[in-house]
């Protein structure tokens, strides 16, 4: 999934969107609390650009989309850190 060349694969992007809703609709570790925010984020970024190509339908089935997704969403800056609170 090349976003920056727009070389994108439907593949590729379908499979990513259904990672992404693994981490929407599962239970994880406490030291992962809030994963699903930054997955959010993600999660309408990759759908837009999916659209914009004209891919039809991404919305991953197992999401409802009346309760997650923001019609308006925008970003113009997103950062993305990653850390590891095992000790």
């Amino acid at each position: 999934l090349d976003i920056l060349s727009k070389n994108i694969c439907e593949a590729q992007l379908r499979k990513a969107l259904e990672l992404i809703a693994v981490v929407l609709t599962h239970q994880w570790a406490d030291r992962f609390s809030e994963v699903e925010w930054p997955a959010l984020i993600l999660l309408q970024m990759l759908i837009q650009v999916g659209e914009r190509e004209g891919i039809k339908d991404l919305w991953p089935a197992t999401l409802d989309p009346d309760l997650v997704r923001s019609p308006d969403f925008s970003a113009g800056l997103v950062v993305w850190l990653g850390w590891d609170t095992d000790k």
